[in-house]
């Protein structure tokens, strides 16, 4: 074993790390213990699970969690009905003389904001003034009953008001009678206003009952400060109009805004003068009187209401100079006294509403989240994310009954609430109420008001929405993705209007987390001289690599978008210590044992999906093939259940290939090496961790090493390190990547043309053979499945045997897989299929019959019009896929999952089954398009199953009993056999022959494919008229058929993932011009091609040759071909696809969350299509990694007894908290959407409430300031007293009293002065491996509010990366050094404990000190 020693040297109390050997194993003492010096064990994880006592997992069934979740008593019934209606838990304790008075002004002050700002903004959503006061009085009410936020004004806000205006500009009614009746169109737009309010409060109560409050969290403060930015910019250009009093056309859809911005240009010249004088007097009023409330605030006891006064100074000089008469200012018109009556919406619009309504809700709320969690950490209260969403949903669902439009809170309200002393939402109760005295009394008053007075209101309360722009030069400095997240917000909002604005801002703001995941830091580690620390290479030049070992280091999470990446890195890693940095093996010894060791540096790897961990199994049977160790280290617990329920453990790793840390690694590898050497006869024995005893347990335990070194935080190990400043500039990186050199060029053009590279290094004798046979093999493939796939494409037979000729050549040449076999595909054919069918249909090609009621379809005019569609799709697919390649965007299909695609294959195997139908029953369904068209499809064939055509369906029998007896015989003989049995060619062979001699054509109806022709197409140019209306359907067939020819790839050691998608672009574009269809390469040709002896590309070129002797001469033969033959191969051959449902159990057993990206995989294909269903796929797999991430496990972490490791103090039984500490790890990384939950367990588990501690702070502050006040004032009074005393004292003749009055000095007492509060907090952010601005932010304002509190922050374990970030965050500054970032948690623990022994030095010196003062007055 060995011990932690720490002791003071000289006078300078400096503490040093040392580890020593220690023979005997019942020396164990505590790290606290003072007898002697606290020692530790050198362990593996085995070990120390036994050491640490860990526990066992309780693992409930879902159905006891839902029992234990349903669980129904009296105080929790009590409990959840005080928690849903707030208002019964607070009123009853309401402090009658603290928050009264405060209460009240405040409610006056934000009640006469609440006049101006409703009517204002009912304008901006479209409807008259006065449902603005209606919207301004009944959601504050709600708010108050069911409302948790005490400083937050709820009611109109500009930019909910601007949405609610665009989505009644954009919708129109539907044409039924109800609404038929309403003929004035201002009511109309308030029953579709009320409609919308009742849709997003019916959804705030539904994300309430799910739960779904965090939902706000995905609204970055990058996000929200863009978007609301665009949002105030669609607020002033929609108040253009009414302050020139001109008229604009209503626009809707793409770029509206800037459509309206134009008409508001072209009408400028038509402007009314009365009006522009009126908009500017009231801007230079309105501006000035916010300057000067902002320069007196200090002054003023109350905000002057400019606002209120302006209003009133307008109606009055309206009304005296007649301005609607006199100079054509339009006013606000008639507004009705009293109250609106409920009335309850048809909701009859509801379709077309839910997306604008989705869109509010959660605007709403997320405004309503950002706001309420300011104030709730500024006053010291918790902010309830559900409630609110409840109290925001019923405040909208009741407003909308009583004609009101969508309400949330508002900055500038709010902030006027809390300044003016509103201490609870009895100040909104006050509000309300003045509001209800103008509905009811003072309403017509404000008839004569001008519009253009509430533009002025809404475009200068915006003011505070535009200084958001100031963001940008912070976020270049600081994070340029949080900046382009910024940016992209801000466009889409404008572009798009902001309902699907702000979809498209969410999407790529999560996007962006998983781009920052996507390419994370590899690094290979050394260690730093004299110290058991581990530092990048590249960052530091002292460091140095252990001999023999390779410790490897990621920095993020693995999974499917990134395990390429990390696996390639680590062989290269691995490949390069192999040369340069192995062991040196002792004389005689030389492969008696492995002289190379690999350590994975784990950390920052929070989870790992099946593709990953797939991988890592076959990296460790890869390298103890070469017999090379692998270690893992500092493995998260989270991850170790990962590799345990895969089987990794113990399977291919044991449990005592686990670490703590590197440094145990290293230590256990050289003492292998250690005893190899002197014990040569054990070498065998210690081969393969698996096969260790528990003797050679015994004897692990007895490593020993001796370490000396000071306690050492990040700038001492910098300094040490001497760490690298060297960075290289962007403009330095492009002029390496476009420096130019002879044999770089050639280098270059040979990778572009790779045959130019293999062919002429061919080995003809060793490969010719195994080529020409698989050659011959595949081409016969090549028949059957090229005519049957061409059925899917909806295209004539031949087309098929075209696409799978030319397109074979082209990747013949620009291909880099010697084994894959490219030409048609299934699923490629009814993505094709779905393109042709929607854009030709049959109903475009009827004709009149014989008969003058009868019809038929023009077949040969409908089959040249879908090759064209086909051909242009296909050389547009080609296009994209060229272009991808070109700049090597080949990491796109990294998107794509092993289980999205085999859940996608599987879904798209079902269409294909589904399409085939009509050809196995001989019967023909109408086509359908769009969502769920499948279910229509399968619906329609089972209507028209009493019409089957009994020879189609009994050629479709035979020959599908035929087929799958032929594959089973294959696979029974398959050692047997030098070539599997070509059944799908025999098959048409046969049915060809019987169907001529039989003339099935003409005796039983049953369909043939028809004219074959013979010879070959010339190069055609796709007509470019119709690429517009398939771009969509073109990319999507672009990274399918790139991702499953990628994901074969993988299998036969594709290495240049964008060379392959140069080969294929090439084979899709130019086989289009050839009137070929999509191709990509098929599992089962591959299959057959590896399998009769392939060695490389020359197999697809005879092939070809096949294909092309077919077309020239033999292809006219089977024009006689059964179509339903044809339909029969492809169901069969769908066999592998449909087995991929045996995937379900096997991911249920090892990763549930990839078994829901299967599930909804398959489920989404078959619903919306390939196409759609491809993106959404996608777009739920990488919603999973944000889920992954966004809710990690927090903990706090004790010490197991005499070690240096620190482990969570839930997990293990004798793992013991460190006393006056508070050391909390997340395990995950730290960014928007998950940093609000860090501080919130954070406060929970540590035990303090910070934000209460301040607000008690604060009040105390306060409270003792008024009483210094008091005292001054009294001090005073007494010393003028005094005075006049002496005065009067002197003047008597005889008078020698003396007074002498001896004051004690009270001892200082700190308000804040609490002896539960932790000496310090420990923040290990070793699994964080990025963070984004909001997540320096989160970290700033820990250090600030626990530092204003008198605790300590430390960080431990950061990553370089996260360090950069701190950097550019600015979170270092002259207060905030590195000295308060460690290497380890130990390293943090031994400084705390450093500081405590001097912090109660000074105390003790500081309390001898203490002495009585007395003051003589004579």
């Amino acid at each position: 074993m060995y011990s932690i020693c720490v002791w003071e040297r000289d006078s300078l109390s400096s503490v040093v790390f040392l580890f020593s050997y220690q023979m005997s194993e019942h020396s164990l003492h505590s790290l606290h213990d003072a007898t002697g010096p606290p020692q530790a064990l050198a362990v593996d994880e085995e070990q120390l699970d036994v050491l640490g006592q860990r526990r066992e997992k309780q693992c409930r069934s879902a159905w006891q969690k839902l029992k234990a979740k349903l669980q129904c008593s009296g105080p929790r019934v009590k409990s959840c009905f005080l928690s849903c209606v707030p208002v019964l838990s607070w009123l009853p304790h309401y402090q009658l003389k603290e928050n009264a008075f405060g209460d009240l002004i405040s409610g006056i002050s934000v009640g006469i904001m609440h006049l101006p700002q409703g009517m204002a903004n009912a304008m901006l959503a479209n409807v008259p003034p006065v449902y603005g006061l209606y919207s301004s009085f009944y959601p504050i009410l709600i708010y108050f009953i069911f409302g948790t936020t005490k400083h937050i004004s709820v009611g109109t806000f500009s930019i909910l008001a601007i949405m609610v205006g665009t989505v009644i500009n954009d919708v129109e009614f539907a044409d039924n009678k109800a609404e038929r009746e309403v003929n004035d169109a201002e009511m109309n737009r308030v029953i579709l206003a009320t409609q919308l309010t009742i849709l997003c409060g019916l959804i705030q109560i539904l994300l309430c009952v799910l739960r779904c409050g965090g939902v706000c969290r995905w609204l970055s403060r990058p996000l929200v400060s863009g978007y609301t930015t665009a949002a105030a910019i669609h607020v002033t250009i929609h108040q253009l109009p009414l302050l020139m009093s001109i008229s604009t056309r209503a626009h809707r859809g793409f770029l509206a805004v800037a459509w309206m911005f134009v008409d508001v240009l072209y009408g400028v010249t038509g402007a009314s003068g009365g009006t522009l004088v009126v908009s500017s007097v009231s801007i230079v009023i309105l501006a000035g009187g916010k300057i000067l409330n902002s320069r007196l605030k200090g002054r003023l006891p109350v905000p002057v209401p400019w606002e209120l006064l302006l209003v009133i100074l307008a109606i009055v000089l309206s009304e005296h100079l007649d301005l609607p008469g006199q100079y054509g200012v339009q006013t606000v018109g008639k507004i009705p006294t009293g109250l609106s009556g409920p009335v309850l919406p048809t909701l009859s619009l509801s379709k077309e509403l839910l997306l604008p309504s989705l869109a509010l809700a959660v605007v709403g709320f997320g405004l309503n989240a950002s706001l309420g969690t300011m104030y709730a950490l500024k006053h010291g209260y918790r902010f309830h994310s559900n409630q609110e969403l409840l109290a925001l949903g019923v405040c909208n669902t009741v407003g909308g009954m009583f004609q009101c439009f969508a309400v949330s809170c508002s900055m500038s309200r709010s902030m006027v609430q809390e300044s003016t002393g509103g201490k609870t939402q009895v100040s909104a109760l006050v509000s309300a109420l003045l509001i209800l005295a103008v509905l009811l009394k003072f309403g017509p008053l404000f008839e004569k008001l001008p519009k253009a007075v509430l533009a002025v209101i809404v475009l200068v309360n915006l003011q505070g929405i535009f200084a958001q722009i100031r963001d940008v030069p912070k976020l270049w400095a600081t994070d340029r993705l949080d900046l382009l997240v910024w940016s992209v917000s801000l466009l889409s909002a404008l572009l798009l209007n902001l309902d699907v604005g702000l979809g498209a801002a969410v999407v790529f703001s999560l996007f962006t987390v998983v781009f920052r995941t996507q390419r994370p830091r590899f690094a290979v580690l050394g260690a730093i001289p004299g110290s058991d620390c581990y530092r990048d290479l590249r960052l530091y030049l002292k460091v140095k690599q252990i001999p023999g070992v390779t410790v490897f280091s990621c920095s993020n999470p693995l999974y499917f978008a990134n395990t390429d990446v990390y696996f390639r890195s680590l062989r290269e890693a691995v490949k390069t210590g192999l040369k340069e940095n192995n062991a040196v093996s002792p004389p005689g010894h030389q492969g008696a044992v492995p002289q190379h060791c690999v350590i994975l540096e784990l950390s920052g790897v929070c989870f790992m999906d099946s593709t990953s961990i797939n991988m890592l199994r076959s990296v460790v049977e890869d390298f103890e093939a070469v017999q090379i160790l692998i270690f893992l280290a500092t493995c998260p617990d989270a991850l170790f259940s990962q590799l345990k329920d895969h089987g990794l453990v113990p399977d291919c790793l044991a449990r005592c290939c686990f670490f703590p840390s590197v440094h145990h690694a290293v230590q256990h590898w050289q003492q292998i090496q250690k005893d190899t050497t002197e014990a040569p006869e054990e070498t065998e024995k210690k081969e393969g961790c698996e096969r260790r005893t528990a003797g050679k347990m015994e004897s692990r335990r007895r490593i020993g090493y001796h370490v000396q070194r000071d306690i050492m935080d990040e700038i001492e190990v910098d300094s040490l390190a001497q760490k690298s400043n060297i960075k290289t500039s962007l403009s330095d990186k492009f002029k390496e990547s476009m420096r130019g050199s002879g044999p770089r060029v050639k280098s270059c053009f040979l990778s572009f043309i790779p045959l130019l590279s293999w062919l002429p290094r061919y080995p003809f004798k060793e490969n010719m053979f195994g080529d020409l046979v698989s050659g011959i093999s595949v081409g016969i493939m090549h028949l059957p499945q090229g005519m049957a796939y061409a059925l899917l494409a909806s295209v004539p037979p031949v087309f098929g045997l075209y696409s799978s000729f030319y397109p074979i050549l082209i990747y013949f040449i620009f291909g880099t897989s010697k084994h894959i076999s490219v030409g048609t595909y299934a699923v490629m054919s009814v993505m094709i299929g779905s393109v042709t069918e929607r854009l030709a249909p049959d109903s475009d090609f009827i004709t009149p019959g014989n008969d003058s009621n009868s019809s038929i379809i023009d077949i040969m005019a409908r089959d040249n019009e879908r090759v064209k569609i086909a051909a242009a799709v296909t050389f547009l697919s080609g296009i994209f896929q060229l272009f991808l390649g070109l700049v090597q965007f080949g990491f796109v299909v990294t998107y794509l999952s092993e289980p999205l695609v085999r859940g996608y294959t599987t879904g798209a195997a079902i269409h294909v089954m589904v399409s085939q139908f009509k050809y196995l029953f001989g019967i023909n369904p109408k086509r359908y398009s769009g969502p769920i068209s499948l279910i229509y499809t399968v619906l329609e064939v089972c209507y028209l199953l009493p019409e089957t055509n009994v020879g189609t369906l009994v050629v479709s029998i035979v020959t599908i009993v035929a087929l799958v007896l032929a594959k089973e015989l294959n696979s029974l003989l398959a050692r047997k056999l030098p070539v599997p049995i070509p059944a799908e060619l025999i098959t048409i062979v046969i049915a060809t022959v019987v169907s001529w001699r039989f003339d099935f054509n003409t005796l039983y109806e049953v369909e043939v494919v028809g004219l074959i022709p013979s010879g070959l197409q010339p190069p055609k140019l796709p007509a470019f008229s119709m690429l517009g209306s398939m771009i969509g359907d073109a990319f999507a067939l672009a990274v399918v058929g790139y991702g499953i020819a990628i994901s074969l790839g993988r299998t036969f050691a594709l290495k240049y993932g964008y060379k392959e998608l140069v080969a294929l672009g090439l084979s899709n574009s130019i086989g289009g011009m050839f009137q070929c269809f999509a191709i990509s390469c098929s599992m089962s040709r591959t299959m057959v091609q590896i399998s009769t002896g392939g060695k490389s590309q020359i197999a697809g070129a005879l092939s070809a040759v096949v294909m092309l002797v077919i077309l020239l001469w033999i292809g006219t033969l089977f024009e006689e071909l059964p179509k339903a033959v044809l339909a029969a191969i492809i169901i069969v051959n769908l066999h592998g696809m449909f087995k991929q449902f045996g995937d379900i159990p096997g991911l249920w057993r090892t990763n549930k969350m990839d078994m829901l990206v299967w599930l909804m995989t398959v489920t989404l294909t078959v619903l919306l299509n390939p196409d759609l269903g491809l993106a959404a796929s996608i777009a739920f797999s990488m919603l999973t990694v944000i889920f992954r991430t966004q809710l990690p496990k927090y903990s706090l972490l004790g010490q197991v007894p005499g070690t240096d490791i620190y482990r969570p103090v839930e997990d293990y039984n004798q793992v013991i908290q460190i006393p006056g500490l508070v050391i909390f790890r997340s395990s995950a990384t730290l960014y928007f959407a998950n940093a609000e939950m860090y501080t919130d367990h954070l406060y929970e588990k540590s035990g303090v409430d910070i934000t209460k501690l301040l607000a008690q702070k604060k009040k105390l502050e306060a409270k003792r300031l008024r009483k210094e006040k008091k005292e001054k004032k009294k001090a005073k009074k007494e010393a003028k007293k005094r005075a006049q005393e002496t005065l009067e004292a002197s003047e008597l003749p005889n008078n020698k009293n003396t007074i002498e009055v001896a004051v004690v000095a009270e001892p200082e007492l700190d308000p804040c002065t609490d002896t539960g509060l932790p000496k310090a907090v420990i923040l290990d952010l070793s699994p964080v491996n990025f963070l984004d601005t909001v997540g320096v932010k989160t970290l700033r304002s820990i250090y600030r509010d626990y530092g204003d509190a008198g605790v300590k922050v430390l960080l431990a374990g950061c990553q370089s990366c996260v360090i950069e970030n701190l950097e550019k965050g600015d979170f270092f500054n002259d207060k905030v050094t590195k000295a308060i970032l460690f290497s380890t948690v130990h390293d943090a623990v031994l400084h705390c404990q450093e500081d405590t022994r001097e912090v109660r030095h000074r105390t003790h010196t500081h309390t001898h000190m203490r002495a009585h003062a007395a003051v003589t007055v004579n």
